[in-house]
């Protein structure tokens, strides 16, 4: 019951998957925030999932890009109902674990007073 409440959740949450990869603010030429790097503290700019392992975000957002919004919906739930990603709400503060810029563009965080690490879209985690 508790990961049917989640599945629910995610899509009021949500709405919209462009926004989860950022590609709303590209797009619309917004100015890039300052994006937190390796050791310190930051916060979530906008909300966002988080996923266990650092193939299912680059996965996630390889579908995300290929627009296939339906096959995002499907693998964000089966994640979420699996525990294998979180959601988090916008200024939540993590603090930023490691940073993969080039394998998936991501951010591994931790949110303060928690151990369980998530990775997330790097454009989610400013200064």
């Amino acid at each position: 019951m508790k990961n049917c409440f989640k599945i629910v959740m995610f899509f009021i949450f949500f709405g919209s998957f462009i926004s989860l990869c950022g590609s709303e603010n590209k797009a619309s030429g917004a100015k890039r925030k300052n994006i937190a790097v390796s050791n310190e503290w930051g916060r979530i700019s906008s909300k966002c999932i988080g996923f266990k392992e650092e193939s299912d975000v680059k996965k996630y957002i390889d579908i995300i890009t290929s627009r296939d919004y339906s096959a995002a919906d499907k693998y964000a739930a089966q994640l979420i109902l699996s525990e294998n990603a979180d959601l988090f709400k916008e200024g939540t503060e993590v603090f930023v674990e490691k940073i993969s810029i080039f394998r998936s563009g991501s951010s591994k965080v931790r949110r303060r007073g928690e151990t369980q690490s998530w990775w997330v879209a790097m454009d989610f985690v400013e200064k």
